[in-house]
């Protein structure tokens, strides 16, 4: 499920420069 939220978090955040953090930190949380 969180691959979900993933996908939908990454469409708006592509454009920011804060975007790979944030998948750091959701790939943090899925371990």
């Amino acid at each position: 499920m969180w691959h979900h939220e993933v996908s939908i978090i990454c469409k708006p955040i592509r454009k920011k420069p804060f975007s790979r953090p944030l998948l750091k930190k959701h790939r943090l949380q899925e371990r």
